[in-house]
């Protein structure tokens, strides 16, 4: 719920990974945390160029588990979506990137918040 003191890193290394890859997103979710995390996000997702999101849940339908915060994340990727029909699923990551992992080439990455 909190990722305060490792989420900038987690987002230098989603960038660092990605640099070469421009159609990856990493979209982060705050599951109404009660640290700076969604605060950190935002500042450092203006200076990311787009390849940065952040999606913010509130209570009380937020801190209901990680699935529900994935499965509600995903919905508004695809209502974001300017041509849902042409999302491919098959690109479509689900997981969480922490300090030292190498992302898999071509896949998004969520992590919770």
């Amino acid at each position: 719920m909190n990722e305060e003191g490792i989420i900038e890193q987690t987002m230098r290394l989603f960038l660092r990974e990605t640099a070469n890859l421009p159609n990856v997103k990493m979209v982060i979710i705050d599951d109404a945390s009660s640290d700076d995390t969604a605060l950190l996000v935002k500042s450092f997702s203006k200076q990311a160029g787009g390849k940065i999101q952040l999606l913010q849940r509130q209570l009380p339908q937020a801190q209901t588990g990680k699935g529900t915060a994935l499965n509600w994340a995903y919905q508004q990727v695809i209502l974001e979506s300017r041509d849902p029909g042409s999302f491919d699923l098959r690109r479509f990551g689900r997981g969480c990137l922490h300090g030292g992992r190498k992302l898999p080439e071509g896949y998004p990455v969520f992590c919770p918040g």
